[in-house]
């Protein structure tokens, strides 16, 4: 199912198959923002989780993820174009320079 012109809901899911994949609406349109400010694709590398899939991938007891808040994300040219725009963005990012994603979460 498409949620917009640049996404489906299906790279929001969570990897194990449960069928999870309620996204945050406010991560959706801020995602949307991404790929606009930058005009580059984004990769959504993990977004909604289940409780057991973040269990089991060791993710944090309270990850936003459990909650259709936060992604890890990434474009096909690396994270660079995501960081360079990190400070013009209200949102909590880390940087994983050495997995090859940013971790953007948005917490209302």
């Amino acid at each position: 199912m498409r949620l917009n012109q640049y996404f489906i809901r299906q790279e929001f899911a969570c990897k194990c198959g449960c069928g999870f994949d309620v996204v945050d609406v406010t991560l959706l349109n801020f995602y949307t923002f991404v790929r606009v400010d930058s005009g580059l694709a984004m990769i959504i590398l993990s977004g909604c989780r289940c409780d057991t899939h973040n269990h089991n991938i060791g993710g944090l007891s309270n990850s936003l993820h459990t909650k259709g808040k936060a992604g890890d994300i990434t474009t096909r040219q690396g994270i660079q174009p995501i960081v360079d725009r990190l400070d013009k963005w209200p949102y909590q990012s880390v940087v994983y320079r050495d997995r090859g994603f940013v971790h953007i979460e948005i917490d209302q």
